[in-house]
């Protein structure tokens, strides 16, 4: 008699190895992907009054800001000579690294449940094809042939 896979077996089985997979890139991602690509492009580069919500910069216990509105950092040009920082000679770029793995982290979540409801329907597709597999062959619990 030709024995018959269960349709749990088969979904349980595809989705599986789909979710798995879309699980297994996001992880690797996470964990082993290049976090220095996700840098503010040099091009566009926030001033630094727009960047105030993601830091400040201080020195000696007084704000960035306050240095440059005071006019107490200088910059010393190739020729020697010496000029007043402006609040435009300063941009910032920005790490977005924690964004996007916040993304991936959210991403792989939603796959890994998916997958764990994969798995799950996989083990009782097995189940489904074990016994119907012992049934079908006339075999009591101990494995001998039922007379």
């Amino acid at each position: 008699m030709k024995r018959k896979i269960n349709g749990l077996l088969v979904i349980g089985l595809t989705a599986t190895i789909f979710f798995g997979s879309f699980f297994t890139g996001e992880y690797l991602q996470i964990t082993r992907g290049d976090k220095d690509i996700w840098w503010t492009p040099m091009s566009m580069a926030l001033p630094l009054d727009q960047s105030r919500t993601e830091f400040e910069l201080f020195i000696k216990n007084e704000i960035l800001q306050k240095h440059i509105e005071k006019g107490a950092l200088l910059i010393v040009g190739d020729n020697g000579k010496s000029v007043k920082v402006k609040a435009g000679d300063v941009n910032v770029r920005l790490n977005n690294w924690h964004k996007v793995k916040t993304e991936k982290l959210q991403y792989a979540i939603l796959t890994v449940f998916f997958l764990g409801a994969s798995i799950a329907l996989l083990i009782i597709g097995l189940i489904q094809f074990i016994k119907t597999k012992k049934i079908n062959t006339g075999s009591d619990k101990t494995g001998n042939l039922k007379a």
